[in-house]
Parts: structure tokens; sequence; C-alpha cells
């Protein structure tokens, strides 16, 4: 009797023990813990969720109206991407900050005709406009002449046109890689007259997209400086 009570003892210690270490185990912490709600968790490793639903395989809700609240937090060391994704389709009620690094007062929105000027006294480099169908950022290189950086990752922008200064003419057809820049200059005697057309080619035909950019230099009626202006149909 005796040495069963003592087994029984013996063996309800060792489940106790067992029982405790896995739940020191699986505490929210290492490869193989458990996730705890309302606590940090930690662990150097990736963690994946996949199924097969008809909706949303995590969904997230915050019913709180207070200042800092929020759906998902998500921080990262510095110079890389929160998320990675792997498909292009359009996500509806996104507000972005950033569109390609560029702030929304670098986008001119009227019905695709964009209106950009600069004096011709300010400083090389300063953006005229930006037109955000072909990705053609048009920037004042020096006087008299017109900066055309591709601000695509992917695709190509083709530009062709002339330059006029009455019967005079010069023609340009120029084709700018992703992230590089090519220069235009204008007749050097006023009026100066640019016309080009700007083509962003892409991967497939319905990513192609023209615009037509004209540039002038004339006297700013305000400053009586030389101003340089844009406008651009697409």
């Amino acid at each position: 009797m005796k040495a069963t009570l003592l087994k029984g003892v013996v063996l309800g210690a060792v489940v106790s023990s067992a029982i405790f270490v896995a739940g020191a185990a699986f505490a929210g912490t290492g490869v193989g813990g458990l996730f705890n709600l309302g606590q940090s968790n930690t662990v150097n490793a990736s963690t994946a969720l996949a199924g097969s639903t008809n909706g949303a395989a995590l969904q997230v809700t915050n019913t709180n109206t207070g200042a800092n609240a929020g759906g998902i937090g998500i921080s990262v060391a510095p110079g890389k991407p929160p998320l990675r994704v792997n498909s292009s389709t359009k996500v509806a009620g996104l507000n972005a900050d950033l569109l390609d690094g560029v702030d929304s007062s670098g986008f001119v929105s009227t019905s695709h005709v964009l209106h950009g000027s600069v004096e011709a006294t300010t400083a090389a480099g300063t953006r005229v406009l930006l037109d955000p169908l072909t990705r053609a950022d048009v920037r004042n290189a020096d006087a008299g002449v017109i900066e055309i950086r591709n601000r695509n990752s992917l695709a190509h922008l083709a530009v062709t046109g002339i330059s006029t200064l009455g019967t005079d003419e010069a023609h340009f057809d120029v084709e700018i890689l992703p992230g590089a820049t090519a220069e235009f200059p204008e007749m050097t005697i006023e009026p100066h007259f640019l016309d080009l057309i700007v083509t962003r080619i892409g991967a497939v035909q319905a990513n192609t997209v023209t615009m037509r950019l004209t540039c002038s230099d004339s006297t700013n009626s305000t400053t009586g400086l030389n101003a340089v202006s844009c406008i651009g149909l697409t």
C-alpha cells in the first residue's frame, strides 16, 4: 500500500514538472512558442499563415477612436520595405503619402492638362512639371534647356520633336532608359519654343502612354525675369 502511494506521488510530481516545463517552453518566446494576446511575443524566425478561404485569411479590427488607434503597425530597419506583395492589383481605399517616392505636391491632376513654370534664374534641376501617366519629370536644366528624367522603374521614354524659331528647326529622337535623363535645348534666340512627344513604352501595349510637351521661354510680366513655361497634354 505504501509503495503504491509513493509511486502515485512520484508520478504526480513528474507530470506536474512536465506541464510546468511545457508551459515555460511555449510561453510566447522562441520557435514553437504560443502567440499570446496582449503581450509581446519574440522569435527570430518567420511565421506563416496559409489556408484556403473565401475571405480575408487574417482580419484585424480595432474599434478604438483614440488619436493613436490603428490597424497594423510595422517597423523595419532604415531602407527596408515594410511590405512585400506578389500582385499589382489595385487596392481599393488605399491612401498613401508618397507615390514612387514623390509627394502629392509633385503631381498635377487637372484632367491630364499639366502646367508648370520656373524662373530662368532658378537653380538647375528645379522641377517644372511631373506627368503622372508617362512618369516624365520635366526640369529646368539651364537657360534655354529642358531636362526630362525618366521616373519609371521599368518602362522607357521615347522622346521625339523639334525646337523651333521661325523657319529654323532642330529635331530630336531620343530614348531615355529608366532612371536616366536627357536634355533638350530650345532655340537660343527668343522666342524659344520646344515641342516634344513623350511616349512611355511599357512591357505591353496597354502600358503605352503619350504626352505632348510644349515649352517656351518668355519674360515674366511680374518679375521682369525670363521664365520657362511648359504645358503637357496626355
